[in-house]
C-alpha cells in the first residue's frame, strides 16, 4: 500500500494553482576538505578541496515536504563531474541511518546521502547560521582519522564555506521521523565507496508520506548532503503539503497543469540576463546578470514613464529644461538679492561671449547688447 500511495502522489498534480508553500531552495557550502582530511584512509578516499553541499527546502509556516521525486515529465538528477564521496567506515545511503555516535569519527560527517530532515539517527540538519549549540564533529571533537591528526579533522576554515565546523556543525538534536522510504531509486550510488558521476530517476522518489516540517521556526528541511571534488549540479522536483490538506508540486522545468516552476530547483542556476539595478525603471527581480538594458532616471530631472519602459522629463514650467537644470535669468549675478552695480560689473566682462543662462538673459546663446538692454531696466531692483 505504501508504494501505491506514493505512486499516486507523484502522478497526480496538486490542485492549488497559486504558489504558497515554497519560499526558497538553499544550497549551503557546508565544508571544504583540506590536506589533513585527505590523510584519512579509514573513511576511504577524500580529495583535498572536495566540497560538501547541503540542500535545504525552505517553506512557509505550517507547510511540510512530502517527497523529492522524478517522473516521465520531470527528471530527478544529482550529478558531479567526478564522483560522490562515500565514507567507507560508517557512511550510509540516507541521513537518518548515520549512527550519531560515529559523527566524530574520521570523515563520517561528510558522507553523501539523501534525507528528509535528519543528518543522523539523533540529529536534524539545519543551516549553520541557524545553529547556536556549537559543534560535535570538527576539530578537537574529531578523532583525527587513521593518522590521528592532532587537533582532529574537519577543522578547515575555508571562507567559501562560511562558518567553520569547529564553531557550528549544522546539527540540532532530534529523533529522526519514521517512515522514510525510497521508491524506484537505486541509492547504492551513496553506499560505502566513492561512486558517480550521476544519480538520476524518471520514476522514483524519496519521501516521508506523513510529511516533514523543519525543527526550527524557519521551517527549513534538509533533503540531501553531497560531497565531491567535481562540479556539482542538480535538478529536483518536490511535493509539499499545506496546513489545510492541499498539495503543491514544484518542478525544475516544463511545468504541466498546476505544477509550479521554481528556478531554485536547478543548480547551478543559469544566468538570467536583464536589468539588475533596483532603482531602474525596468528592474527585473529575476535577473542575475546585467545585460546593459537598465533605464535609469536622473535624479530630480527624469522619472519613469507609466509603463516603466522609458523616461519622462520633470519640467514643471514646460520650457523643455528639467527642473534640476532650469535657472532663472534675472541678472542678480552676485546673489545679493538686489540688481546693482556689482552685477553690472560681473556682466560686462562677458559681453560678446557665449555664456551660461545667468548672462544670456534672452537665451540667444551669446551675451550681447540685447542682454544689456534687458539688464539695465532691472538695475537697482530687488530680486525675489
Amino acid at each position: 500500500m505504501k508504494k501505491l500511495g506514493l505512486f499516486m502522489i507523484f502522478c497526480c498534480a496538486g490542485f492549488v494553482a497559486a504558489a504558497q508553500g515554497l519560499e526558497d531552495i538553499i544550497v549551503e557550502r557546508y565544508y571544504v576538505s583540506d590536506a589533513n582530511d585527505a590523510t584519512d584512509e579509514d573513511g576511504g578516499s577524500l580529495t583535498e578541496g572536495s566540497v560538501t553541499y547541503r540542500i535545504f527546502v525552505d517553506m512557509q509556516e505550517g507547510w511540510e515536504i512530502q517527497a523529492v521525486y522524478g517522473n516521465d515529465d520531470h527528471l530527478l538528477r544529482l550529478e558531479t563531474t567526478t564522483a560522490f564521496f562515500n565514507n567507507e567506515d560508517r557512511g550510509e545511503e540516507t541521513g537518518d541511518a548515520i549512527n550519531d555516535s560515529r559523527l566524530d569519527e574520521n570523515t563520517v560527517a561528510l558522507d553523501s546521502w539523501v534525507t528528509m530532515g535528519p543528518a543522523s539517527d539523533e540529529h536534524f540538519g539545519i543551516p549553520k547560521n541557524l545553529d547556536f549549540d556549537g559543534s560535535i564533529v570538527g576539530g578537537d571533537n574529531n578523532d583525527g582519522g587513521s593518522e590521528g591528526i592532532e587537533g582532529g579533522l574537519l577543522a578547515n576554515e575555508d571562507p567559501s564555506a562560511g562558518i567553520p565546523l569547529t564553531n557550528a556543525d549544522g546539527l540540532i538534536p532530534g529523533q529522526a521521523p519514521s517512515g522514510l522510504v525510497s521508491v524506484g531509486l537505486d541509492l547504492g550510488i551513496f553506499a560505502d565507496q566513492n561512486d558517480g558521476p550521476i544519480f538520476t530517476s524518471n520514476g522514483g522518489a524519496w519521501s516521508v508520506l506523513e510529511g516533514v516540517q523543519g525543527v526550527t521556526s524557519d521551517n527549513i528541511v534538509l533533503v540531501a548532503q553531497i560531497t565531491t571534488d567535481g562540479d556539482f549540479s542538480f535538478e529536483l522536483n518536490i511535493q509539499l503539503g499545506g496546513p489545510a490538506g492541499q498539495t503543491e508540486q514544484y518542478v525544475a522545468s516544463n511545468p504541466i497543469g498546476d505544477e509550479i516552476l521554481f528556478a531554485g530547483l536547478t543548480f547551478p542556476q543559469s544566468a538570467v540576463p536583464g536589468c539588475v539595478n533596483s532603482e531602474a525603471c525596468n528592474f527585473d527581480p529575476l535577473a542575475t546578470e546585467d545585460d546593459g538594458s537598465c533605464i535609469e532616471p536622473v535624479a530630480d530631472c527624469q522619472a519613469c514613464n507609466a509603463s516603466n519602459t522609458g523616461l519622462v522629463i520633470i519640467d514643471s514650467d514646460g520650457d523643455g529644461i528639467c527642473d534640476a537644470d532650469d535657472t532663472e535669468c534675472i541678472g542678480d549675478f552676485d546673489n545679493s538679492g538686489i540688481i546693482g552695480l556689482s552685477d553690472l560689473l560681473l556682466f560686462l566682462p562677458e559681453f560678446g561671449c557665449s555664456s551660461d543662462c545667468n548672462y544670456d538673459l534672452n537665451d540667444s546663446g551669446s551675451v550681447d547688447v540685447n542682454n544689456l538692454l534687458i539688464f539695465l531696466p532691472l538695475f537697482g531692483s530687488t530680486c525675489e
